[in-house]
């Protein structure tokens, strides 16, 4: 099962990592025809939107499973290890409901959206709005493998 999510975190990698280089080749293609040229391309900015949007996204599913989003723990901190693992998992349910509702929701939103196209690039509007479905599924996967891994060991032996 460890394998399993090791994957899934690599693939989030790789994939932000190509976002990343492919946001940056748009943006330097867009400054340098507009000043450069004077002729600026219709397209990039609306790439350069949509994988922004994707960044966001995957990045902050990314973030769940390196457990990274910003977290006061002056609560949990105070508490003994059975309590505390009991608040982390109250707070692993309420991030997996938001999961939820951006995987339910997502998809909902994809099912409404399938005949419309972008602007300047007449993109399937699924491509850019399909990252919030992902990114929930995603979100929900990290935060099983948290549930999991808590369970897991001893209830004296905290998770950062």
């Amino acid at each position: 099962m460890d394998a399993f999510f090791r994957v899934v975190r690599r693939g989030e990698r790789y994939l932000l990592i190509a976002i990343m280089i492919l946001l940056a080749v748009f943006c330097f293609a867009q400054v340098f025809w507009r000043v450069a040229l004077h002729n600026p391309l219709a397209w990039s900015e609306e790439v350069s939107r949509y994988l922004f949007v994707w960044l966001t996204f995957i990045g902050a599913a990314a973030a769940v499973g390196e457990w990274c989003h910003f977290q006061v723990d002056v609560l949990t901190s105070k508490l003994p290890p059975a309590p505390a693992r009991y608040f982390r998992v109250f707070c692993y349910l309420a991030i997996l409901f938001f999961a939820y509702v951006m995987t339910f929701h997502g998809w909902e939103l994809l099912q409404r959206i399938r005949t419309q196209f972008s602007p300047a690039m007449r993109l399937p509007m699924i491509v850019p709005y399909a990252s919030l479905p992902l990114s929930g599924l995603l979100m929900a996967l990290h935060l099983a493998e948290r549930l999991h891994n808590d369970f897991r060991r001893p209830a004296g032996e905290g998770r950062a």
